[in-house]
């Protein structure tokens, strides 16, 4: 119903309550509203019955009407009905199948989702309407018919009154619904199939500024209408699925850890003097110019040696990241021996793209590929060279530790004879007395007066 319509019945009413006052005759009065006021109640009963209406059924031979049709008369099997124009082609996958239909949109429950609640607050904002009109009415004729009878008519009028004031805050209430649950819908239109989105977009959607929309969005989550709802950490997007905002905090943990290790490796290149900086840059040149080389030669026996090298260097340069005073050991290493390598690896990669290669090509990329067996053993070696230190502080400590185990007699050959020396007493305290030990030799003889034993001496035989 039109808001001139309503306008127009509550003239109608004033205008019926002006006659009665007039005439003094409220007879009448109370059947003369009712039928004042049926057009919004008859508006609101064809909205009502707009939902639940069924279409009628077309007249006249079905027969005729529908030949040549297929004899279910339209019904796409659930898909609608193709005569009536309401006919939707069947959604299929990817193997081109036929799949059901999933039920969407914002008046549907969904894991993520509540059920939009607009028709609860169309209601609400309705009969708030109808009630402040009707109430609104009674009193004001309640008012003017106690201005004539008495207190009592005055009494309702305040009573009326109240209750007027009651169903407008309730059509304001509803009124406010209906607007949220209108941006409801746009939010989830807008975030259904992403899961997230952008809250200066979804503020577009709606015509609103990013903070309302951002005190919006808390307040339908905390409502439930948004089940999993989250910001991010800046709360400048909005995201609704759980596993969704589990994946966004992994992302954002490790961004946070490139960045914590990227401002390490900045404070640590600030210790760096600068001409050990340039040198480092020139190092990782080398390191890619050999690393694009080795993705262009397709020998297998080359690409070894490239690898090999490209690890050698690498370590190379790491070290003296560590340690900028042994940049001082790369002179010649920066100035002549890379450059000469990049220069026949280059070679070697110009030659290999000759499609029909002649003797010297053959010749000249063997003995390159003989000489970068030498060269990865040089470099091996000048990277070996910055442990020489490292192993010589090594042996001093392990000499030094010797001699003080020594010393406080734990060295080795010291632990041995200690042992040694111990199982020895073990054998003397649990061995034999000499008591025992006397008789088992002595046992054929006899001790005499002073305690000697005497042996049975035998004849010549024995000796």
């Amino acid at each position: 119903m039109e808001e001139k319509d309503i306008l127009h019945s509550v003239d109608d009413v004033i205008h019926i309550v002006n006659k009665c006052v007039v005439n003094r005759d409220f007879t009448n009065m109370q059947r003369d509203i009712y039928k004042a006021t049926a057009p919004m109640r008859n508006a609101e009963s064809a909205d009502a019955r707009r939902w639940t209406q069924v279409p009628p059924k077309p007249r006249g031979n079905w027969r005729e009407q529908n030949a040549g049709r297929p004899m279910n008369g339209g019904h796409m099997e659930g898909q609608g009905n193709a005569f009536r124009g309401n006919y939707r082609a069947p959604r299929q996958n990817e193997q081109g199948a036929p799949r059901p239909a999933v039920r969407r949109g914002p008046r549907f429950e969904s894991v993520l989702f509540k059920k939009s609640d607009a028709g609860g607050a169309k209601a609400m904002f309705g009969i708030g309407i109808f009630g402040a009109i009707v109430t609104g009415s009674i009193g004001l004729l309640s008012f003017l018919t106690g201005m004539f009878f008495g207190a009592a008519f005055s009494a309702l009028s305040l009573v009326m009154l109240v209750a007027c004031l009651a169903f407008g805050f309730m059509s304001a209430v509803g009124s406010q619904r209906m607007h949220r649950m209108e941006r409801y819908e746009k939010y989830r239109e807008l975030l259904e199939e992403k899961q997230f989105a952008r809250v200066s977009d979804l503020a577009a959607a709606v015509h609103l500024s990013e903070k309302k929309v951002r005190a919006d969005l808390k307040s339908l989550s905390a409502d439930g209408y948004f089940k999993q709802g989250h910001f991010d950490t800046l709360e400048t997007h909005f995201i609704v699925s759980d596993e969704m905002y589990r994946m966004y905090q992994a992302t954002e943990a490790n961004a946070a850890r490139m960045r914590r290790e990227a401002a390490e490796k900045e404070a640590k290149e600030n210790t760096i003097p600068a001409e050990v900086r340039e040198l480092l840059k020139n190092g990782e040149a080398y390191i890619q110019r050999i690393h694009e080389a080795n993705d262009k030669i397709p020998d297998e026996g080359i690409s070894d040696k490239l690898y090999r090298m490209e690890r050698i260097v690498t370590r190379i340069f790491a070290e003296v990241r560590k340690d900028p005073s042994l940049a001082g050991n790369l002179n010649m290493f920066m100035d002549y021996y890379l450059p000469t390598t990049i220069k026949l690896v280059e070679a070697y990669e110009s030659m290999d793209q000759q499609d029909i290669p002649g003797e010297n090509i053959r010749s000249a990329k063997a003995e390159i590929s003989d000489s970068l067996d030498t060269i990865n053993d040089a470099f091996e070696k000048l990277l070996d060279s910055f442990f020489a230190d490292t192993a010589m502080d090594v042996s001093t400590d392990i000499s030094v530790m010797k001699t003080m185990m020594k010393q406080e007699g734990l060295a080795d050959d010291d632990l041995s004879a200690m042992r040694k020396k111990k199982q020895m007493q073990a054998q003397i305290e649990n061995g034999p007395l000499l008591k025992d030990m006397e008789e088992d030799i002595y046992g054929l003889g006899e001790k005499n007066a002073d305690g000697f034993v005497s042996m049975p001496l035998g004849g010549e035989e024995d000796f």
